[in-house]
């Protein structure tokens, strides 16, 4: 048994370490993030939540500034945010509407989803941060916007159509999001997620002139 651990061990390389070191500093940076907000997150406070010395973690990220772009590109958003059904044909529309709401939240509820906001909101004079969150929002958008009318082909959804849902589901969404950091009293995410889900279908019904809004 003591033969198979050592093997193992030799078997990490450099570029394994590398990873794991670069793995443990963004979580650390994220947990303060969440925890105790953009100021608070510094390189010598990831480090010592990391476990890290600082000149460690800067021989990885020499600023905050690339610390907190790496946290956005490899951590906060992933290439695609979440993954919307390819086809529902045979489901019907309240069904679909609520299968994608239950989807895009996996994202925009996720606990570390906030983290997108904290660094947006306090990186103003950062234009490398600044494009990169701006970047995600217009390509996850597009990919939405296709995948949504694709998803709603019966319904025969116009561009302008998509666009407009995918503003009220990620409005919706996001504020859910935001909003359980600050209100006091419990918000009931399932009775709100099903609103949202009515919302749309009936959203989309007017386009189709089946209600009037």
């Amino acid at each position: 048994m003591q033969r198979d651990i050592n093997i193992e061990v030799k078997r990490r390389t450099q570029s394994d370490r590398t990873e794991a070191a670069k793995n443990k500093i963004l979580d650390a940076a994220i947990r303060i993030l969440c925890d105790d907000g953009y100021l608070a997150c510094t390189v010598s406070s990831v480090a010592k939540t990391a476990g890290f010395t600082t000149g460690a973690v800067q021989h990885h990220y020499p600023s905050k500034t690339e610390l907190l772009h790496a946290v956005i590109t490899q951590r906060t958003f992933p290439k695609s945010p979440y993954q919307l059904p390819h086809s529902m044909s045979d489901k019907s529309l309240a069904v679909k509407c609520q299968v994608i709401i239950d989807t895009m939240w996996e994202y925009y509820g996720a606990k570390h989803y906030p983290v997108v906001w904290k660094i947006l909101l306090s990186v103003k004079q950062s234009d490398t941060l600044q494009s990169s969150i701006h970047q995600f929002f217009d390509e996850a958008r597009r990919l939405s916007e296709s995948r949504l009318m694709a998803l709603f082909s019966e319904e025969n959804l116009t561009s302008d159509q998509a666009s407009s849902i995918i503003t009220l589901l990620s409005s919706g969404l996001r504020g859910l999001s935001l909003s359980r950091l600050s209100d006091s009293h419990d918000i009931n995410v399932d009775v709100q997620l099903k609103l949202l889900a009515k919302s749309t279908a009936l959203l989309i019904n007017s386009f189709n002139n089946k209600v009037a809004l």
